[in-house]
């Protein structure tokens, strides 16, 4: 063997190590983003079902607010009534 045969198997035991080094770290990668756009989906869902309760108790709170509204309209009524009488 020659030293440049040597050479050429000493680089293609580097490219094989090399290349094994990158098909790990690719699938590393991967698993990470698919565990980030898990967690993304996840925390999508959370914040829409806060965004969701949010907007129902906003709203059982402008219907009581409107009743309460309703309801001090017509004791003013009542009570304009009641001085026109006397």
């Amino acid at each position: 063997m020659d030293s440049k045969d040597i050479l050429y198997m000493v680089l293609a035991f580097c490219a094989l190590w090399f290349t094994a080094f990158l098909c790990f770290a690719l699938y590393h990668i991967a698993r990470f983003m698919k565990r980030m756009q898990e967690l993304s989906s996840h925390v999508r869902e959370k914040v829409d079902d806060v965004l969701n309760s949010v907007n129902t108790i906003r709203m059982k709170i402008e219907g009581h607010v409107s009743a309460i509204t309703s309801i001090g309209d017509g004791i003013r009524k009542i009570m304009d009534a009641l001085r026109a009488r006397e």
